[in-house]
């Protein structure tokens, strides 16, 4: 049995350029494999162009891999490759990928823990702790606490909003245009 790979790729040209329709399209294909077949194992599949930030997010389910993200040095001389992977159970890394011209092949970096950040907490209650605290709250079901801090995390999607009987319970399944949400953004850091 394999590990789920929940893969999240970034796509942008080295030129800084917008990438056109076909080459979303190629770029799509060439990503979204398993074992060497067009789909996602037990993830479901997101496409998104980002026209702001001139980049392809993609999601997809990759199980083990031995091969690069992409077939070819070709592609990795033109786009900037950058990978947010979660492996069932373990904390989200990111890999960049990077040309070694010298020997004409492309690796990943060794990978780095992916840090999440955030400036408030949410809190949904009924009992008012917060405000016998002296914290100030916006209302009575919704508690505010405003507070930074980072953490890291598994970021899974393995079998998410999957069932038995479903059309997408699949150990391979398609890519399904009009899925309802987009729910991950990789932003970027200084």
């Amino acid at each position: 049995m394999s590990n789920i790979y929940t893969s999240y790729i970034r796509i942008r040209r080295r030129d800084k350029e917008h990438l056109a329709e076909d080459e979303i399209e190629n770029l799509f294909a060439q990503i979204v494999n398993v074992h060497g077949v067009f789909g996602s194992y037990w993830v479901r599949i997101v496409k998104k162009y980002r026209k702001e930030l001139k980049c392809l997010d993609i999601q997809f389910g990759g199980g083990k891999r031995t091969e690069n993200i992409l077939d070819s040095i070709e592609y990795f001389e033109k786009y900037e490759v950058v990978e947010r992977q979660n492996i069932e159970g373990e904390k989200d890394e990111i890999f960049e990928y990077e040309i070694d011209s010298a020997q004409a092949f492309v690796r990943a970096t060794a990978p780095r823990l992916c840090k999440y950040q955030f400036d408030s907490i949410i809190i949904k209650s009924d009992h008012h702790w917060l405000a016998n605290e002296g914290i100030e709250i916006d209302n009575v079901s919704n508690q505010i606490m405003k507070i930074k801090g980072i953490y890291y995390c598994s970021n899974d999607k393995g079998f998410v909003d999957l069932y038995k009987g479903s059309p997408y319970y699949s150990p391979q399944l398609a890519y399904t245009e009009d899925y309802p949400y987009d729910y991950f953004v990789l932003t970027e850091t200084e």
